[in-house]
C-alpha cells in the first residue's frame, strides 16, 4: 500500500509542479507581466560523434521557484522603468519633441534637451506619487485567490520570520501553532516521502538495466495494478463527511496565500516633488 502510495504523491506532485504559476503582474499602464522562468527539461541524445541536449519548450515544467522568487524585485523595478519611459514618450510626443531611448538613455535633439528633462522630471514625480505597491499587492490579492501553500514550506527560518514580521493574521498565527507544536511531525512526514521517491529512483535505474523482455513484463504487471491505485477525481460524489474530513485535512497541512502576503510599509515623509527643482535629477 506504501508503494502505491508513493506512485500517486509523485504523479500528483509532478502534475502540481507543472501547473503552477509563475509570478504575474500589471504595471500601472496596463501592461502585463510574466516572469518565464521554469525548469529546462532535456534529453540526452547520443550520436557517433557527439551528445547533444535538446528541450522542447512547448512541454509542461515545473516552474523554478527560487528564480522566480530572486527576479522578481529587479523585474518590477525594471517595469517601473518602463512605465517612466513610456509616460516620457508620451508627453514628449504631446509636446512634439524628438525622442528616442535605449534602455534608461533618453535622447533629443540639442534644443529640446531643457524641455524633455522637465518632460521626465513630472513623468517620474506622477509614476511614483501614484499607490504603486498598494495596486500591487491589490493584484496579487486578487490574482492569487484560493492559491494554497503548504504548511512544511515555512519550517526554514527565513520564511517563519517573514512571517513573524508580516501581519499576524489568525491564518499566519495558525500556521505558526502547527510549526511550534506539529514540527517534528512534519519532519518525520517529509523524511518518509523523501525516502520513498528515493526507493522509487533505484527501481527506476535498476528496471531500465533489465533486458527489453522482462522491462515490457513488468510494465504490463505494473498497469494492472495501477488500476487499483485510487486516483482522486474531482467529479466523484462525495458524502458531507467525506467533504468534510478533504476540507480539515487541506485546513491542516496548507494555508491560503494571500494570508501570508505582507502589509504595505507606512510611506516616509520624503516629499518627491522637490526633485523637480533639482539640478542634479535627469540633467
Amino acid at each position: 500500500m506504501k508503494g502505491r502510495r508513493a506512485l500517486q504523491w509523485q504523479a500528483d506532485l509532478k502534475g502540481g509542479q507543472e501547473q503552477m504559476t509563475t509570478v504575474v503582474w500589471t504595471t500601472l499602464l496596463g501592461l502585463p507581466i510574466v516572469q518565464p522562468y521554469r525548469k529546462a527539461g532535456r534529453k540526452q541524445i547520443l550520436t557517433q560523434l557527439q551528445s547533444v541536449y535538446i528541450s522542447d519548450p512547448n512541454q509542461p515544467q515545473a516552474v523554478n521557484t527560487s528564480k522566480q522568487v530572486s527576479a522578481f524585485p529587479p523585474n518590477f523595478v525594471h517595469s517601473l522603468d518602463a512605465s517612466h519611459m513610456m509616460l516620457t514618450a508620451l508627453q514628449c510626443d504631446r509636446q512634439g519633441l524628438t525622442f528616442a531611448a535605449v534602455h534608461d538613455s533618453y535622447w533629443t535633439h540639442a534644443s529640446s534637451i531643457d524641455d524633455m528633462s522637465v518632460a521626465i522630471r513630472d513623468s517620474f514625480v506622477h509614476l511614483h506619487s501614484s499607490h504603486v505597491l498598494e495596486s500591487l499587492l491589490k493584484e496579487f490579492k486578487e490574482r492569487y485567490q484560493g492559491y494554497k501553500l503548504p504548511v512544511s514550506a515555512f519550517t526554514s527560518r527565513v520564511l517563519r520570520a517573514s512571517l513573524v514580521r508580516g501581519g499576524r493574521s489568525p491564518a499566519v498565527e495558525r500556521v505558526l501553532s502547527t510549526l511550534d507544536h506539529g514540527k517534528e511531525e512534519v519532519e518525520e512526514e517529509e523524511d518518509k516521502e523523501v525516502a520513498e521517491m528515493e526507493v522509487e529512483e533505484v527501481e527506476e535505474e535498476e528496471e531500465q538495466k533489465k533486458p527489453r523482455k522482462a522491462k515490457k513484463a513488468k510494465a504490463t504487471a505494473s498497469k494492472m495494478k495501477s488500476k487499483d491505485i485510487p486516483l482522486f477525481d474531482p467529479e466523484k460524489k462525495r458524502s458531507r463527511r467525506e467533504e468534510k474530513e478533504i476540507e480539515e485535512k487541506i485546513a491542516e497541512r496548507f494555508i491560503d496565500l494571500v494570508d501570508v502576503l505582507p502589509p504595505i510599509p507606512q510611506k516616509g515623509m520624503f516629499n518627491i516633488e522637490i526633485i523637480k527643482d533639482s539640478p542634479y535629477f535627469f540633467s
